[in-house]
């Protein structure tokens, strides 16, 4: 039976809510997005305007499609989010078959493990699973073993993003669920041979952004900066002290590839005006900023407690990459490793700023996220939906 599920995202730059009928594909029956203050550091500018944008859209929402919002499945993003990864050994006793359950119980006492002071476990995934502690696989499911282990992956939410989040809801008569949006961007946009091997998954955002290490289907280390295109914006507003708007739609125009003569300018328009900034000052200041935000991820990587070659690749998304021509190409001379900028090639939902919220739709559909959702749930669809691997 088709059911409507609704999403709301939040970025660093705006928060998307979305109502899916999942009876017609890549279908809206309400999409909005609106820009706010974001965040830094872990922490909201504004919770006043994070409260009544979020009570705006839901309100809207029902108002306009005449559909109660019971349900909303909320997308946290990296920086309120730390990852932890738990060895976890089940002896049998007896030599037999793994079984589904068997799974689950490692899952689940990975999490009783846990400390879990100040954070809440919002989704999980393996790394990669042992047979009789020496033979790795990616599904044990039907071998036969004396000693099934694993080593698995969960992603913790800081419980004070879930406690103002909560509030929100229960203002607005709502129940909010919680997701790691960085995982579900990795196990959708990111092939399964890719991750296998490893990769580093970057989600370039707005004034935020998370660098994570991902082996398997699940992430092994992860860590957040603020800073993302934003700041590249606010530099070219402070150097050459003109409105943040006109930063702005300067980045829409930027060419690092390209080598401009003096008189060379970047022509932007702004309401019935058009501006025109010189391309060379502009190109240095943008240059500039990415190369320092290209050192601070090439710092993040080297803080991995894994040693992560130099062939390992990066895979990057998200709001920042923008349309800026040039960047791929500084982000890979600083960082010295292939890269490469992914989208979702879905109708509506093809730009880089969209990976988040088609990811957490994908997620939903495909029945990881239910209304009965338990962390054994959880457990089941990581093994049924989530991840469908052939043996």
């Amino acid at each position: 039976m088709a059911k409507k599920i609704s999403i709301i995202d939040v970025s660093s730059g705006q928060i998307r809510l979305a109502l899916i009928d999942t009876k017609y594909s890549n279908t809206y029956l309400y999409h909005k997005a609106l820009p706010y203050e974001g965040y830094q550091d872990g922490e909201f500018f504004d919770v006043k305007e994070l409260f009544s944008i979020i009570s705006s859209l839901i309100k809207e929402c029902e108002d306009t499609t005449f559909v109660s919002l019971d349900e909303v499945l909320i997308g946290v993003p990296g920086e309120f989010t730390s990852v932890t990864c738990q060895h976890v050994d089940y002896d049998f006793g007896v030599h037999r078959k793994v079984n589904e359950k068997d799974v689950a119980f490692l899952f689940e006492t990975g999490r009783d493990n846990l400390n879990e002071d100040n954070m809440t476990a919002i989704s999980t995934a393996p790394i990669y699973y042992l047979l009789d502690a020496k033979d790795r696989v990616i599904d044990p499911v039907g071998k036969s073993v004396n000693k099934l282990s694993g080593l698995i992956s969960y992603v913790l939410c800081e419980q004070s993003f879930i406690k103002l989040f909560d509030s929100i809801a229960q203002s607005n008569g709502v129940r909010f669920r919680y997701t790691s949006s960085i995982l579900a961007q990795v196990m959708f946009l990111i092939p399964e041979k890719v991750r296998d091997k490893g990769v580093i998954f970057i989600d370039f955002g707005y004034i935020s952004s998370t660098v994570n290490y991902v082996q398997g289907d699940g992430i092994i280390y992860s860590i957040s900066f603020s800073l993302g295109s934003g700041n590249v914006a606010a530099d070219l507003t402070i150097v050459n002290e003109i409105p943040f708007e006109h930063s702005i739609e300067l980045l829409k125009k930027i060419n690092l590839n390209v080598r401009p003569i003096m008189e060379d300018e970047y022509v932007i328009f702004i309401g019935k005006k058009n501006y025109a900034y010189n391309m060379r000052t502009v190109n240095e200041i943008v240059l500039a900023r990415l190369e320092d935000i290209a050192a601070v991820i090439e710092k993040a990587i080297n803080m991995c407690p894994s040693n992560i070659p130099r062939s390992i690749p990066i895979v990057m998304t998200g709001a920042g990459l923008g349309t800026m021509v040039g960047l791929k190409e500084v982000f890979s001379k600083v960082l010295n490793r292939q890269i490469s900028f992914v989208a979702f090639s879905i109708p509506q939902l093809n730009k880089y700023s969209d990976s988040s919220l088609a990811s957490l739709i994908l997620l939903v559909e495909q029945g990881y996220q239910k209304t009965s959702f338990s962390f054994k749930n959880l457990i089941y669809l990581l093994k049924n939906k989530f991840r469908r691997r052939s043996r």
